[in-house]
């Protein structure tokens, strides 16, 4: 009623994006030149679905390694040749030159997409044979005085066994041990703050610490505090008490979570008790939900027959990690070479809407209810809270091999009560067996019954479709799909484009008809930064041609409000601009007859004109709705809108 009231006073006088989800950016053995294939692939990863995608990439090891082109970088030759120097047989290092390494990161740091090295602080390889006094003159290749950076020349003594410590937490297959207690310690933290300088590289996300089972504690706290970055994850192959051993002495913000990889392999590969999924004795997510990064798949379990993969059930599990606790990681291979992104082929399949499912719904970092695991096939649980931004969402996954599963289970999410429910993510891997479920209702006491299929999973929320009859859709020539959703009145409207300017506009759009006379309010709450002069706001539109005439009031994020208009179709643009206002703040547009006015207010009360009015020539039937571009084309840009109110009196 509030909104109607402020639309006839009005017509009288008056993250986003980041879906909190890494990817691994590569796998073992992936061709040469890999940087390239990595920034190609860079807008396709930050918006897999819906305007969601990762908000993380891991990078191989940078460095010039000791078998060159034949490399995976986990034998580190050369720590500041990121194939620049030719060594080893090549310039490049298997992934391609610095200067590849370079543009690949600026790519997805554009996309607002945080890069993160893979570090090697254990050993080293590739150096020259010398005698070594610390074992009675025998030789070792420790000699790297010759390396053509002329940065960590070390020689035998900042190994194992050294002058000043015998050993440390262990070896690695034979490569020369680095005795961080020297000068080498030292020099590994300045090549990590080398490497976040985008002069050199520009890692901005952090680093994945290798084989830190082989480093002590004590020094990979220095290194991560040292080398400046906010997030470090460890890979620490182990139990739940080992791995927290090595959180708490090495102040590290987060570690692989090997218990729930090898918990979901017994799981879905081998029918073994769902509910141990949300066992904290068995699951770092579980437990410590804030330090786990989940994971299916690596570099390292892929290739390894030792490694038991998870091979059965593969979306299940992924559909586990995208919707629990924890901060998942997704396995390029199985994102792009195995299919998994859109697997089963229906809307609603794959890894792409699980992830817009945690970004969209779960705002991104899920706080988990368990809601039903008293069935050693079937769990059941969903977010604690949710509101318009983030509803939440209800999940029910089915290991059981031929038989349907129902869950009647009860949410503390009072967002989800009294409502119906839409089936956004699903699958099944028994025959016939993957379709799209039917909407559910949530009763006024947090009741509601979800059926699972077999080898199947099911994740229920509120419909976010726009009201009908209203539609949404691209205008002009966008470089990113954008998109448009609708929870409880507040719209969250995603786009890409170059302008709504000149003579052609770029931009996403999301509207229905109107005839003759209308009144136009929304309250803008927010809009990405993606430009000075991206834009959100409200217009009446002569058609969805990008030429078409249009009126619009529009806020950018730095330079004010426009009232923009075109009076015919390939018309240039005209506008009027307000300094100083910006979200929130609401705005107006009214049409009567062929004279447009628009207006704004900082709190819906308080109304004032902008400019003079406008006569647009525009047939009597047109399209009104909500307009957002980025600025950046081939970027998105998140508008958050919500008091939308159309009358036509």
């Amino acid at each position: 009623m509030a909104a109607v009231a402020l639309l006839l006073a009005f017509f009288i006088g008056a993250a986003q994006g980041g879906a909190g989800v890494m990817m691994q950016g590569f796998y073992w053995d992936c061709p040469e030149d890999w940087y390239g294939t990595m920034a190609a692939k860079a807008s396709e990863l930050r918006y897999m679905h819906g305007g969601y995608g990762i908000d993380r990439i891991w990078f191989p090891a940078p460095q010039k390694s000791h078998a060159g082109r034949h490399s995976m970088g986990y034998d580190p030759f050369d720590y500041y040749d990121l194939g620049q120097y030719h060594q080893k047989g090549s310039t490049a290092t298997r992934f391609g030159t610095q200067d590849e390494l370079k543009s690949a990161i600026a790519r997805y740091r554009s996309l607002g997409i945080a890069c993160m090295a893979d570090i090697v602080l254990n050993h080293r390889a590739g150096g020259g044979e010398e005698a070594n006094p610390n074992l009675d003159g025998a030789t070792t290749w420790t000699d790297f005085s010759g390396v053509a950076s002329g940065r960590c020349t070390w020689r035998f003594d900042q190994f194992h066994p050294s002058s000043r410590e015998q050993a440390d937490a262990g070896p690695f297959e034979g490569f020369p041990d680095v005795c961080h207690s020297g000068t080498a310690g030292p020099d590994l933290i300045q090549w990590g703050r080398w490497l976040a300088d985008p002069a050199n590289a520009g890692f901005d996300g952090g680093w994945r610490l290798d084989y830190v089972k082989g480093v002590n504690p004590p020094y990979l706290k220095e290194f991560i505090q040292g080398a400046g970055a906010a997030y470090s994850v460890l890979e620490c192959w182990g139990d739940i008490p080992f791995i927290e051993k090595y959180l708490a002495e090495s102040a590290c913000p987060a570690a692989f979570d090997f218990p729930a990889f090898y918990t979901m392999a017994q799981v879905f590969n081998h029918q073994g008790d769902i509910r141990q999924l949300v066992d904290p004795s068995k699951v770092l997510a579980a437990k410590h939900p804030a330090q786990a990064v989940t994971f299916v798949a690596n570099h390292d379990t892929d290739k390894d027959a030792h490694v038991e993969s998870i091979v059965d059930n593969t979306l299940l599990a992924y559909a586990f990690i995208l919707t629990y606790q924890g901060y998942p990681c997704i396995f390029w291979k199985d994102y792009f070479n195995y299919g998994l992104a859109e697997a089963g082929g229906k809307p609603g399949n794959g890894i792409k809407p699980l992830v817009w499912v945690r970004g969209a719904l779960g705002g991104g970092q899920p706080d988990i209810q368990l809601l039903k695991a008293d069935d050693d096939n079937l769990l059941a649980y969903g977010t604690r809270s949710g509101g318009p931004l983030a509803p939440g969402y209800l999940v029910a996954i089915n290991n059981h091999p031929h038989e349907v599963r129902h869950a009647k289970v009860f949410t503390r999410n009072r967002f989800l009560w009294n409502k119906t429910l839409a089936c956004h993510a699903w699958y099944s891997y028994a025959e016939g067996r993957n379709r799209q479920p039917e909407a559910i209702r949530c009763n006024d006491m947090g009741c509601a019954i979800l059926e699972v299929p077999p080898r199947g999973y099911v994740v229920y929320s509120v419909a976010t479709e726009l009201p009908e009859p209203w539609a949404h859709q691209d205008i002009g020539r966008t470089g990113a799909q954008g998109s448009a959703m609708q929870v409880d009145g507040v719209y969250t409207v995603t786009a890409s484009g170059a302008d709504i300017e000149g003579g052609e506009d770029a931009f996403h759009y999301a509207s229905t008809q109107v005839e003759g006379d209308a009144a136009l309010i929304a309250r803008i709450g927010r809009l990405d930064h993606t430009h000075p002069w991206a834009k959100a706001g409200i217009m009446i539109r002569d058609g969805h041609h990008a030429s078409a005439a249009n009126a619009a009031v529009l806020a950018t994020p730095a330079n004010g409000l426009c009232f923009q208009w075109r009076t015919a179709e390939g018309d240039r643009t005209h506008s009027v601009v307000v300094g100083g206002v910006e979200a929130p703040c609401w705005v107006g547009l009214k049409r009567m007859g062929n004279t447009f006015l628009a207006h704004y207010s900082q709190d819906g009360r308080k109304w004032r004109q902008i400019g003079a009015g406008q006569t647009i020539g525009m047939a009597p039937r047109a399209t009104a709705g909500l307009a957002v571009t980025s600025h950046e084309n081939g970027t998105l840009a998140t508008a958050i809108i919500d008091n939308l109110s159309l009358a036509s009196p």
